[in-house]
């Protein structure tokens, strides 16, 4: 789902953020902290936010272009060996860490004119899923639709799953041989009003069961046609089976048994302090979050933080000067996650706006250290990076070339 809203300008670390407090938790529940702003005269206990040593690293990530098709657009690896690549309308694949790639199809042929695909995934095995976002302008409209395809031979065959018209995609995840799909539909009553839609499906069923209605049940009890639904953004999903959901208001969200019943695990911060989550994982039955933070609207402040979750500590890591969009969480004390720095903070002019660097950061001590392991000028690769493990990143720049970012070896 596209970013409506993304704050640029300076940006700065904000001395008063939010203070995460602990949540009792039971077997079944994922533990996610409350989020608290505190006031400029409030005492914000030490341990609740960790300030990093940031540090550049003598062995940096090494960078080599690759050279698939043209106008690579999609890439995705099930590990660091097998990977697809869509490229217009055709869908190449490698097994070999993307030295050499092979033409699995063609002409795609679910690919409708103004289709635009939002997601592109393949697991180690072979199983791919696509889905596809048919619009024909930025706004909402009767003829948007969003259709689910599966392939179960690397890509050579494709059958549709799901399907939901008038309706807008946000975000997908998968846990097992489930997936999950959430999204924006228009109102059965008043057309031009938004609603959150969720379905859910098997690998192996070849409809999706549409579980919306308990969640907007639970959001609006009371059925108030005025009532404003939140705009889910994101979703990931526990080995537990819990399903977490984010939404571009910063609630946080959670089912434990397949969307029958929900309860809001985090309500929105303070609207002095918008936030953005941009990237949301479960690591076993934990949470994390990746946000941007910023100063009041308007003022174009921006910075991220990390969010590290477990039953015996809640912490975030503030990064200041970064606007960081993906993260891979490893462990508890290795997370990597890549984005972009701000080379001018008032960045007043395009000549300014070519100090930006694409970046990627890794920690091994649960954020306390950072190390910048790749940094390029974002007006040379501006892009999308997308993780392979935790030593293998690629990347996509708008162009269409693709880069291979590796770990030294031993590293």
């Amino acid at each position: 789902m596209k970013i409506k809203k993304r704050f640029f300008g300076v940006l700065f670390a904000v001395p008063i953020l939010c203070i995460w407090a602990g949540v009792s938790c039971i077997r079944t529940e994922i533990p996610l902290p409350e989020v608290v702003n505190a006031g400029a005269n409030e005492q914000k206990p030490d341990d609740t936010m960790i300030t990093p040593i940031f540090t550049k690293t003598d062995q940096l990530w090494s960078t080599t272009e690759v050279k698939i098709a043209e106008g690579v657009s999609h890439l995705s690896f099930g590990d660091r060996d097998r990977g697809w690549a869509l490229a217009r309308n055709s869908i190449y694949s490698t097994v070999d860490g993307g030295a050499t790639w092979s033409l699995v199809n063609m002409n795609l042929a679910i690919l409708r004119q103004e289709d635009r695909v939002e997601y592109f995934e393949f697991n180690s095995d072979g199983f791919g899923r696509i889905i596809l976002q048919h619009s024909d302008s930025d706004e909402f409209s009767p003829r948007d639709e969003v259709r689910v395809f599966q392939s179960a031979d690397s890509g050579k065959t494709w059958n549709q799953v799901a399907s939901k018209r008038s309706a807008m995609y946000s975000a997908f995840a998968v846990h097992g041989s489930t997936s999950w799909l959430v999204g924006t539909v228009s109102g059965p009553i008043h057309p031009s009003r938004r609603m959150p839609f969720i379905l859910r499906w098997s690998s192996f069923e070849k409809k999706a069961e549409d579980v919306s209605r308990q969640f907007s049940t639970f959001l609006n009890p009371k059925k108030d046609e005025n009532f404003n639904y939140p705009s889910i953004s994101k979703i990931a999903v526990a080995s537990s089976g819990c399903v977490v959901m984010a939404s571009e208001e910063n609630s946080v969200f959670q089912t434990c048994d397949s969307g029958e019943s929900w309860k809001r695990i985090r309500s929105e911060g303070d609207p002095a302090y918008p936030d953005l989550i941009n990237d949301l994982a479960v690591i076993g039955d934990e949470v994390r979050i990746l946000q941007a933070s910023g100063g009041a609207e308007g003022t174009g402040s921006m910075l991220s933080v990390v969010g590290l979750y477990s039953e015996k500590t809640e912490k975030s890591v503030s990064m200041s000067s970064y606007f960081l969009t993906r993260a891979k969480w490893v462990s508890d004390a290795e997370i990597i996650v890549a984005g972009e720095k701000k080379g001018n903070p008032l960045r007043d002019s395009p000549e300014q706006e070519k100090q930006d660097m694409d970046v990627i950061l890794r920690t091994l001590d649960g954020g306390k250290t950072w190390s910048e392991v790749f940094s390029r000028k974002h007006d040379e690769i501006r892009g999308t990076f997308v993780f392979a493990d935790n030593k293998t990143l690629w990347l996509i720049d708008e162009a269409g070339r693709v880069f291979k970012i590796s770990a030294p070896k031993g590293n």
